[in-house]
């Protein structure tokens, strides 16, 4: 197993990131987290 460490969801593949979701989960689909993060609605405060 190999373990990698992203600073940005849209560094991965929505198809890699897909597959781990295994219930069809929409809280963490690739589309819902992805919007969230280009919206600037999670993460670090922005000066």
């Amino acid at each position: 197993m190999q373990t990698e460490v992203h600073n940005s969801l849209l560094d991965i593949s929505p198809d890699e990131w897909d597959t781990l979701n295994h219930d069809n989960n929409p809280s963490i689909s690739y589309a819902f987290l992805s919007t969230l993060e280009e919206s600037a609605s999670t993460g670090g405060r922005k000066a």
